[in-house]
């Protein structure tokens, strides 16, 4: 999904303006935006991050349908962590309920039930409701 970047160095001239862009992935933290079909490269410090982070956990949600508040069961957990009692089995964290309580730009998904709470990463789910 299309993401965009806010630049928000004053100093910039593309200053105040949101433009297609993503993370440049080379290790630095810098992102790539396109102008004009031309791809600038802007540091860290003139983009916006948590707009950029939003936007991420946005087009997840939209990607998985999953939303905070909604009721789930954990079909396939993926890499988890959590407390002793949920972190177990796949077959056996089907018979708990959980909800999610916050989803992060990255996929992870932290779940609260009464046997515990569980983050993991880009988890299957059911939602219930």
């Amino acid at each position: 999904m299309e993401t965009k970047i806010k630049i928000v160095n004053p100093s910039n001239k593309h200053f105040g303006k949101e433009i297609q862009g993503k993370r440049h992935w080379s290790g630095n933290g810098n992102y790539v935006g396109l102008i004009d079909g031309d791809e600038i490269l802007f540091d860290k410090m003139e983009v916006d991050h948590w707009h950029f982070q939003n936007q991420l956990i946005e087009n997840y949600k939209k990607e998985t349908g999953y939303e905070i508040g909604q009721r789930v069961r954990i079909d396939r957990k993926g890499s988890c962590s959590g407390n002793a009692k949920v972190v177990i089995e796949d077959e056996l964290l089907k018979n708990f309920i959980f909800e999610i309580k916050d989803i992060d730009s990255s996929g992870h998904v932290e779940l609260v039930s009464k046997e515990g709470r569980i983050n993991c990463f880009r988890p299957d789910l059911t939602v219930l409701s």
